[in-house]
């Protein structure tokens, strides 16, 4: 159960591993607003968000055993830059599903395939414990505090920040601040059903979704001149993971048989090695594909 003695000794497990990060004034805000804002940069921590502080915290509990191997399930579409830093850390990375949801139903299955232990990236007591040292430090950097407004996605950081707050000082108000266009935290609280939102720059807070793909190129695929050709092109190009922002059919002024046509579509990918898989798995099966330039 989430308490204040489980979030200071997380605090203290977690000291050396991370930043205590600066909790300073913000007087743009503070003059826009007309109140005295303060801001707690946790995108100083080495990973550039608080979520260190919940998975180390989590992963320090682990048994040797337990902790040989990292395997890290996102969805098809998260930025590369997220999916090549986690790689860069060691980490095995599995691309599934198009939506958070897709991805743990799939990362659990694999849990149980291979004797894993299954870590959410925010419903789990020590994930959200160690989210909670972030309202430690504030509290003990700027103690007057009065009001605390908390970015919510999957709730996992409002949780443990308002266990810690409420426990130090229970007079101070928790507001947490969720986009219209992710409201699945004030859908599931207030039981309205406002419509989900797709894509987003910030793909930590699509709870129902995550996308964010780089310029891809054109590429180009040869295939029979038969009902369905199409559909089974941009399907494979879908399930290896990319968007199809363009499509052009090419049937004359080209070198091709009389029964098959050219088609060139623009892809977005997640960079240049994701443009060879899709090439590669387009080619699997059976059609000609390769890349243009120009």
């Amino acid at each position: 159960m989430l308490a204040l003695t489980g979030i200071e000794a997380a605090a203290i497990r977690l000291q050396g591993q991370l930043l205590d990060t600066p909790c300073v004034a913000f007087k743009t805000l503070s003059q826009i607003t007309g109140a005295e804002v303060f801001l707690k940069f946790e995108n100083l921590q080495y990973t550039a968000s608080f979520k260190e502080r919940g998975a180390c915290n989590k992963l320090a509990q682990l048994s040797v055993a337990e902790g040989l191997r990292a395997v890290i399930v996102m969805p098809r579409f998260t930025p590369c830059v997220k999916i090549e830093r986690t790689r860069g850390f060691g980490a095995e990375v599995v691309l599934h599903g198009d939506t958070l949801d897709e991805s743990r139903t799939h990362a659990l299955g694999l849990t149980e395939r291979e004797d894993l232990v299954f870590i959410h990236p925010y419903d789990d007591e020590a994930i959200v414990t160690g989210q909670g040292t972030v309202g430690l430090e504030m509290l003990r950097a700027v103690p007057d505090l009065d009001t605390l407004i908390v970015a919510v996605g999957g709730g996992g950081l409002i949780a443990g920040l308002a266990t810690a707050a409420k426990a130090i000082k229970p007079g101070i108000e928790i507001i947490g601040v969720q986009t219209s266009r992710f409201p699945a935290m004030v859908n599931a609280i207030k039981g309205t059903h406002y419509p989900q939102g797709n894509n987003t720059i910030a793909e930590g807070i699509a709870v129902g979704r995550a996308a964010g793909l780089h310029p891809g190129g054109e590429i180009r695929v040869s295939a029979r001149d038969v009902p369905g050709s199409l559909a089974r092109i941009t399907a494979t190009v879908a399930d290896a993971g990319a968007n199809i922002d363009e499509v052009h059919h090419q049937r004359a002024f080209t070198m091709l048989a009389a029964q098959n046509v050219d088609i060139e579509l623009v892809i977005r990918t997640r960079g240049r090695d994701h443009i060879g898989q899709v090439l590669a798995v387009l080619q699997a099966a059976g059609f000609e594909a390769m890349e243009q330039h120009g």
